[in-house]
């Protein structure tokens, strides 16, 4: 065989030949070591280092008796004492500790201890890995060298343990609420067991994830599963106006939009219900944690608390905002937008849908006694409405519908002319002042925000007082706040016909319950009917305003409940000398019940939207035949009329 046909093995080294007496003498191998061959032959190497390094640190005879144990079988080599000694010295022999890992037994020991005692526990067992900062250029990133390191034991991340599984299972991460299935198979079969509930008050949490409380149908009020129904059809519903715009008319479109609005009114209100109970909470946890609540247990809970409550603020400013640009979109689309405001503060003389009353002395002989035209809370209206027995805003404790102590209260005031001194302490009188200062910003709020979407064509009246006769004779005297109809300028006289009555309720400011009424109180049900009654209207809407929002409602006339409330009133002071009552009727009791089936029926929740302030509440017009100041937009488009009644100038009269 020549040179060229012979191939030498890729590697080869020469041995000392120890067979044959040939002592001494090199011999080829033709083929490497196996890796068992390998790791002993590195062993040998470096065992002299080694006992060397032990010998210094005085460890050689320790490290010996553990040599003899594993040799003996008697030292365990499956304990994790010695596993994790392994880790250390695996840690030690890598470029960087990004590329470590660890055996299923060191991970469930650290998986214990995370369990046991937290994220403590791991870093001080752990000790210093790597330090340094990249800025200063004392590490790079991306690198850990394990020889700047100075750990007690090679402890892997939280995470890693975290998403390690001890166990061969398929247990998810997370268990949300409900029948956790994946834990059957861990039960043995053919036994009987109870089912076991365990209910966890959740905390809500700031994000979309959790807080859903999933009882199965067992909620307090709507279960989850029809919370999340009715969440993807409102969804829907905004998707499909939105995806068919283009193709509906403009009627269909307000109709959308007006189911829109009260949808995000809808949630506002269980944003301020939400918040009204985390306000609760958080004064409890404030009287439990004391002044220095920042260093108590509490702390976490406050915080928890104080953060979901800045966040639903920010939400409700959000939402009332998209309620005002929808109803800005529907004025367009009614070609009303001359009388809507995007902002909160209006000139109530600006607005051309707003017509007031003239002062008493101000106003044209031809009027006469018509108290319709007599502003309300003047000398003159005070006078009339103290001689009627009953008013619209007493019909509640007159007829005994709030008590039979206030309604015999009421009968001695009005029958016996008794002078019942009624106790009203500061606090009271200053809520009954707010009312009255912010009814006209209640008014406001109706004329630049409500009718230029609801009812674009009319205007908002300023009215007096009503009669609701008994036997040809007024017998109930209902002072409304406000009406709102059609009114054609230029006629002999302005008698405007209601459309519809309007009721103004200004809530003074109160922490402890929800700002705006999100239903009509059962109070002022015999108020608003009425209301509807003296005017001869069918429907009513309800005006609550605070200066953050307001809330509308429209109230539809219930004749037979009326009539019910009337019989009642005659019956009680429709004599000459009606004897006092010493008990609450049966036809009272079922007045009540049937005012709770009316507020079902009979009312309708519109919206709710920003609340607008009035600048102005001083005004008059001097040498004219009608009843009403006019806006002065009204005044100026018919400067050049020749109607009688607008001939003369306006002049503002400063408050």
């Amino acid at each position: 065989m020549d040179d060229a046909s012979f191939t030498t093995p890729n590697k080869c080294h020469l041995t000392k030949a120890t067979y044959n007496g040939s002592v001494g003498k090199n011999r080829r191998r033709l083929f490497p070591d196996s890796p068992e061959e390998k790791l002993s032959s590195d062993i040998l190497l470096i065992l002299p280092s080694v006992l060397n390094n032990l010998n210094k640190g005085g460890y050689k005879e320790d490290f010996c008796l553990l040599l003899k144990g594993i040799a003996s079988g008697k030292f365990p080599i499956h304990n994790i004492a010695f596993r994790l000694l392994l880790d250390i010295a695996k840690w030690y022999s890598l470029d960087n500790t990004t590329q470590m890992q660890y055996s299923s037994e060191s991970m469930k020991f650290w998986k214990v201890v995370y369990r046991l005692f937290h994220g403590k526990a791991l870093r001080f067992l752990s000790g210093e890995k790597s330090i340094g900062q990249v800025i200063d250029g004392s590490s790079s990133k991306g690198l850990y060298d394990p020889q700047k390191s100075k750990i007690n034991f090679a402890v892997p991340n939280i995470n890693s343990i975290n998403n390690f599984q001890s166990v061969n299972i398929n247990i998810p991460k997370e268990i949300f609420p409900g029948i956790i299935t994946e834990a059957f198979k861990f039960l043995p079969r053919g036994k009987s067991y109870v089912l076991s509930v365990d209910g966890k008050k959740l905390a809500p949490g700031l994000n979309s994830k959790h807080g859903d409380q999933d009882l199965f149908g067992h909620e307090d009020r709507n279960s989850l599963q029809s919370l999340q129904k009715r969440l993807d059809t409102e969804i829907q519903k905004v998707e499909s106006l939105i995806n068919e715009w283009i193709t509906m008319t403009n009627n269909d479109r307000k109709e959308k939009l007006f189911e829109i609005v009260r949808i995000v009114s809808l949630r506002i209100k269980d944003l301020r219900e939400l918040f009204q109970n985390q306000n609760f909470a958080l004064k409890k946890f404030y009287k439990e944690a004391g002044e220095d609540w920042r260093t108590s247990r509490y702390v976490y809970a406050i915080s928890s608390i104080q953060a979901l409550m800045f966040q639903i603020k920010s939400v409700l400013k959000r939402l009332l905002e998209t309620n005002n640009m929808i109803f800005n979109e529907i004025t367009i689309l009614c070609q009303s937008s001359k009388s809507f405001l995007r902002g909160t503060n209006t000139d109530m003389y600006s607005q051309d849908n707003w017509v007031s009353l003239k002062e008493p002395e101000d106003l044209p002989g031809s009027i006469g006694d018509d108290l319709r035209f007599v502003k309300q809370r003047s000398p003159l209206w005070f006078e009339n409405r103290n001689g009627f027995r009953l008013t619209g805003s007493k019909i509640f404790e007159g007829l005994g519908l709030d008590s039979l102590k206030n309604l015999q209260k009421h009968h001695d005031k009005v029958i016996k002319k008794k002078d019942v001194q009624e106790n009203i302490s500061e606090i009271v009188q200053e809520r009954m002042d707010h009312g009255t200062k912010s009814e006209i910003h209640a008014i406001a709020t109706l004329t630049s925000k409500v009718l230029p979407v609801y009812y674009p064509d009319m205007k908002y009246f300023e009215e007096g007082a009503f009669h609701i006769k008994h036997d040809g004779k007024p017998f109930i005297l209902v002072s409304p706040d406000g009406s709102i109809g059609q009114l054609e300028l230029g006629t002999a006289h302005e008698q405007t016909v209601p459309v519809l009555s309007c009721e103004f309720k200004c809530p003074f400011p109160n922490e402890n319950t929800i700002p705006v009424h999100y239903t009509i109180p059962t109070r002022y049900i015999p108020q608003i009917l009425a209301e509807m009654a003296s005017t001869h209207t069918e429907t009513l809407l309800y005006i609550c305003w605070t200066e953050d929002s307001t809330t509308v409602f429209r109230a539809k006339f219930d004749s037979d409940l009326w009539e019910m409330m009337k019989t009642e009133a005659i019956s009680l002071y429709g004599q000459e000398a009606p004897k006092r009552p010493t008990r609450v009727s049966d036809n009272a009791k079922e007045i009540r019940e049937r005012m709770i089936e009316y507020k079902q029926t009979n009312v309708e929740f519109l919206c709710e939207i920003p609340s607008v302030k009035c600048t102005t509440n001083g005004i008059s017009q001097t040498n004219t035949e009608t009843p009403y100041v006019f806006p002065l937009t009204i005044v100026n488009e018919n400067a050049e009329s020749e109607s009688k009644y607008l001939k003369s100038k306006a002049y503002i009269k400063k408050s």
